[in-house]
């Protein structure tokens, strides 16, 4: 199989190795953030791109080819949403448009998560980013996450000890705190804040053995589904 695959981050090595091993032909696309003297990546065709915005013509340039089975989009949810939408154009398959949209709010992993009977910390309500409140919901127990809603939670989450602190933080200072998050127009959520044990690891299986490719700083607090929180500003 011939499969292009949107590198993301240098750790993705061994990943892209199992796929060679398996005997797929792999084609590579690497941002401009990762640099090619600190990852062998030269048993691959690989197209190194300058900058976000070429990253994504060279994704378009690469498909109309017409040369891929098979697209790796990496991760992101601004890039799968990206590539998803690419997929009436030239049908490779399994990245979806209405997938990539469900995948953008966070609510939509809570309500799963409440069909399926999994455990998750409580969702006190959400707060529009402009929106100019005296009073917060009742019955929230203390520490708080207040984080977007909608695509990457990271920009603009802050964790709160202090109900004022809070307060202060959704009516006031949010559009000063998330410039990145602020254009979306969508919801914070607030939500209770479960602090867990680091366990969060990427790797891959190959000949019988696991080979990690990097442990990071997502938290999981049994019972609760994994990256319920993190000080390190790792979330659901």
């Amino acid at each position: 199989m011939k499969i292009l695959f949107c590198v993301h981050a240098s750790t993705q090595a061994s990943f892209v190795s199992s796929l060679k091993d398996a005997g797929h032909d792999v084609d590579l696309i690497v941002p401009h953030f990762i640099n090619p003297t600190l990852v062998d990546f030269s048993a691959y065709n690989v197209f190194q791109t300058e900058n976000p915005t070429h990253y994504r013509q060279t994704i378009i340039s690469r498909l109309e080819s017409g040369e891929y089975d098979w697209l790796f989009p990496s991760w992101g949810d601004d890039h799968i949403d990206f590539v998803a939408n690419l997929d009436p154009k030239y049908n490779f398959g399994g990245i979806f448009p209405e997938t990539a949209e469900f995948l953008k709010s966070k609510m939509h992993y809570y309500n799963v998560f409440e069909e399926l009977g999994i455990p998750y910390p409580q969702v006190y309500g959400t707060v529009e980013p402009y929106e100019q409140i005296d009073k917060l919901p009742d019955g929230m127990i203390f520490p708080i996450v207040a984080k977007p809603s909608f695509i990457r939670s990271k920009p603009g989450m802050e964790v709160f000890e202090d109900y004022h602190k809070l307060l202060d933080f959704v009516t006031g200072s949010t559009s000063k705190t998330n410039k990145q998050y602020q254009p979306m127009g969508q919801p914070y959520m607030l939500q209770r804040y479960i602090v867990g044990t680091s366990c969060a690891v990427s790797g891959v299986v190959k000949n019988g053995k696991v080979f990690i490719d990097f442990a990071y700083d997502i938290e999981a607090a049994y019972p609760f589904c994994p990256e319920a929180g993190k000080i390190g500003r790792a979330h659901v």
